[in-house]
């Protein structure tokens, strides 16, 4: 008996079918089918098949009716695999949040995205710059995988960087973490020879735009897509690099289930296709520079950036304070910056950011571990 596990974007794990010996030979991991499905045809994702005499189920399957299209490579239902695992869902649900939907709900009339308009000039390229675009080509090229963290010295530095690195590649996934910045990049890239070559897909797009794009991908005439967390699951072949700007960034976080994060799954994906991955962030995250630090990524950062601002911390409970949270250390400071305003030539001034209103923070009254 031939069998197949086919995932479906709603709230259910892979089912079992049965493949027609007529399909037999053409079913394949990553394609679009029509199954049975509560009384229903539905259009689904064969996820994996089992060669003949490997399954040992006895008894009446439905079958698979009809093959419609590939849409993912093997390598993509590989990442499905991982990111369910991970983060702790079913397939149905991870399915559901891939840019799978627009395939299945085709606009009538698709309509590409004009570019917004932007204002931005690049600063020039410095020579460790350009030594660090060199490293990440070398890796572009051989098709190996690598996960770079570039420490950028200001907002338009990094834009510069990556607009510099894609001079040359072919094929490349670029997320943002916001719609504003996807809309930037899109702008900017639209503008470089080739430009018609570049798509955008966010949720901010209506969905005859979001079709033009992923039917364009089919379709190979978009080969760089730039947008937000979705991208990372974008059905583009075989991709050359993938680069996350502002890594930093909380938006990179689904809030509802599932809960992945499109940071980690580029990198994956990288690790997974054997391409190099381009992490670009003014202030890296936490955990990138952990990973950095342990040799897991590799660090591009400009010797001559100086070092950051002396930073204390200072724990509630086992300090002098006048009220909850506000240290007598802290006003000091603060009555200190207002003696000197006015009475010396260089510029004083605090800057206080208050915990947004409706958060707490919970303490053990014992302990005071927080």
């Amino acid at each position: 008996m031939h069998l197949c596990d086919i995932v479906f974007p709603q709230n259910l794990p892979p089912l079992t079918y049965s493949v027609p010996e007529k399909l037999r030979p053409s079913v394949k991991a990553g394609m679009m089918v029509l199954a049975p499905l509560r009384g229903k045809i539905k259009k689904g994702m064969v996820l994996r098949h089992y060669p003949p005499g490997s399954g040992t189920f006895k008894g009446r399957l439905n079958e698979i009716i009809e093959i419609v299209m590939p849409v993912y490579s093997p390598s993509m239902t590989e990442l499905l695999d991982w990111s369910t695992d991970y983060y702790i869902t079913n397939h149905g649900m991870m399915l559901k949040s891939m840019p799978f939907k627009e395939i299945l709900k085709a606009a009538r009339k698709p309509r590409h995205r004009p570019p917004a308009a932007f204002e931005f000039t690049p600063p020039l390229p410095s020579d460790v710059e350009a030594d660090f675009i060199n490293e990440i080509s070398t890796s572009v090229r051989k098709g190996a995988y690598r996960t770079f963290l570039y420490h950028a010295p200001g907002d338009e530095h990094e834009i510069g960087f990556v607009l510099r690195l894609l001079q040359g590649i072919r094929n490349a996934l670029i997320l943002a973490p916001e719609v504003r910045d996807a809309e930037l990049l899109y702008s900017l890239l639209r503008g470089l020879p080739d430009g018609n070559r570049v798509c955008a897909y966010h949720g901010e797009m209506k969905r005859p735009e979001r079709y033009d794009s992923i039917e364009g991908i089919y379709a190979g005439r978009y080969n760089i897509v730039v947008g937000t967390r979705p991208v990372v699951f974008a059905p583009l072949l075989s991709p050359s690099v993938i680069i996350v700007i502002k890594e930093h960034n909380l938006a990179y976080k689904q809030e509802q289930s599932p809960r992945y994060h499109g940071r980690d799954v580029a990198v994956m994906r990288g690790f997974i296709e054997k391409i190099p991955v381009v992490l670009t962030s003014v202030s890296p995250s936490v955990e990138s520079c952990y990973n950095s630090f342990n040799n897991k990524y590799i660090l591009l950062r400009q010797k001559d950036m100086g070092t950051g601002p002396a930073v204390s911390l200072i724990q509630p409970g086992k300090s002098k304070t006048v009220t909850p949270f506000l240290s007598v250390r802290l006003l000091n400071s603060l009555r200190t910056v207002i003696n000197k305003t006015g009475k010396t030539e260089t510029p004083a001034g605090a800057m206080v950011v208050i915990q947004r209103r409706g958060y707490s923070m919970l303490k053990c009254d014992d302990c005071e571990e927080i």
